[in-house]
């Protein structure tokens, strides 16, 4: 975009300017009115895909997962995902917090407001902060260069809206698709990696049911029959289990002492740094089999 600016520049076209002024003024109009649309929701169900696609020793390794989401004000929500084989449910009635997977659950006192549960999805972030355009700017932390309307496009049989920003700094780069109803349908995030501009990462929203319900009852939960409560299972030694296992478990809502770890693509991160702008951090754990 830059080159074309500048081209135009040079050849003295006088209308650039008012061109950038136009397609930034669009865009921040389709922004405002996407603002206004989460504002008047008091609940929303979804079903959502999102794909990750990182390079690791000159090797793609993807990573999709599926679900299926409701959401409420203040602080009400249900998820179902699937991650390969794994399924994982997230829910939150008001009260406490659960997690269920693989047979085991876990519970926490919820937060008073939705924006602190454990979510990461473009959608759900933007419904409780009731802005799209701040939503995403600190979800992928982007530093926002100027939003640009970029057209319209068909995604699946449904024409949106195109808006696009980038950092001026990395030139990493966001792309946003609006629906006709001012709601997010897709998300893209690119990095600059190598010298080239890289898909990362993409959020796909579908069947999008604002204000479907007012009933907080809609949210009630209870862990699956069957399953068992995380903590008290690994407080509770087995023949198999290493008896010092536990002695070294940190109990909910104790401190975690800071560590580092190494990176798949070099380098070290430490807990302490990634606090620092972060309400929380997650860590994952993959194994290869």
């Amino acid at each position: 975009m830059k080159r074309i600016l500048i081209t135009l520049l040079i050849a003295g076209v006088g209308v650039t300017s008012s061109y950038v002024a136009s397609a930034n003024s669009q865009a921040e109009g389709i922004l405002s009115l996407a603002n206004s649309a989460i504002r008047n929701l008091h609940s929303l169900k979804f079903e959502f895909s999102a794909s990750e696609h990182t390079i690791a020793n000159g090797q793609n390794q993807d990573q999709e997962m599926q679900g299926s989401m409701r959401v409420m004000h203040p602080n009400l929500m249900l998820m179902n995902v699937k991650v390969g084989e794994q399924k994982v449910t997230i829910a939150c009635d008001g009260k406490n917090v659960w997690q269920a997977e693989s047979g085991q659950y876990m519970k926490v006192k919820a937060p008073s407001n939705g924006s602190s549960l454990p979510v990461r999805i473009l959608p759900f972030t933007a419904f409780f902060e009731k802005s799209l355009k701040s939503a995403s700017e600190s979800f992928y932390n982007l530093p926002s260069g100027g939003w640009q309307y970029r057209g319209s496009e068909l995604i699946t049989g449904v024409k949106c809206s195109i808006l696009t920003d980038a950092d001026p700094q990395s030139g990493n780069h966001l792309q946003l698709d609006i629906s006709p109803n001012n709601l997010l349908r897709r998300s893209r995030f690119y990095e600059h990696q190598d010298g080239k501009l890289t898909l990362v990462e993409t959020d796909n929203v579908t069947n999008l049911q604002p204000n479907f319900t007012r009933n907080a009852s809609d949210f009630a939960y209870k862990p699956p029959s069957g399953s068992i409560d995380a903590e008290s299972a690994a407080s509770t030694p087995s023949s198999s289990q290493n008896p010092s296992y536990t002695e070294h478990m940190i109990k909910t809502g104790k401190q975690v002492p800071d560590f580092s770890a190494p990176l798949a693509l070099g380098g070290v991160v430490k807990l302490a740094d990634s606090l620092k702008n972060s309400k929380a951090v997650v860590l994952a754990f993959f194994f290869d089999t």
